[in-house]
């Protein structure tokens, strides 16, 4: 009665260990990352301690398009990575002014940003066509993000991932469709 009890038990723990190796090999070897946000660049839609799904998967980078936000290293720190809002893609023409933003001479309004009185940053970058293969990227909280008003645009080939949905905390799940 014992033996088989123990038995049973080598056989649970055996089928449990095989389930935790699995999951753990999909988690490491899959397109599809959980990532912690840090810094308020991205309120209100992100805060700092919330976790993300990114998928990184080549057909996903993509495809990325305008609000889309993505994971991608910036120009001047390679070591990083910043979570940023999609803007303008390449050869798009863009217009930041006074809390608004004008792509290829469309007005658009922004209503994840969480103040649309905001400083345009360099007046170089506050306007322009993006150059090819580049993006321009913006933290949804203007008034507190390093993003390409100040560094510039960013190379295609830096967004690491698109953000799919935020997951933590529990309370606040969130799928982002566009």
């Amino acid at each position: 009665m014992k033996k088989n009890r123990l038995l049973k038990m080598k056989n649970i723990f055996f089928v449990l260990l095989v389930i935790i190796l699995t999951i753990t090999l999909l988690l490491i070897y899959s397109p599809i990352e959980i990532v912690a946000i840090r810094g308020n660049s991205m309120n209100p839609t992100l805060s700092c301690g919330d976790r993300v799904i990114v998928i990184t998967t080549e057909k996903a980078i993509e495809n990325i398009e305008y609000k889309n936000i993505v994971i991608f290293t910036p120009p001047k720190d390679p070591s990083q990575k910043f979570v940023k809002r999609v803007i303008a893609m390449e050869k798009e023409e863009y217009v930041l002014k006074e809390g608004g933003l004008v792509i290829d001479g469309i007005d658009y309004c922004e209503e994840y940003i969480a103040c649309s009185d905001y400083p345009v940053g360099n007046s170089a970058l506050s306007s322009g066509v993006v150059p090819e293969n580049k993006v321009y990227l913006l933290g949804d909280n203007r008034i507190s993000s390093n993003d390409s008003r100040w560094f510039g645009y960013v190379c295609s080939t830096c967004v690491q991932g698109k953000v799919l949905a935020k997951v933590w905390p529990l309370s606040e799940i969130e799928w982002f469709n566009n």
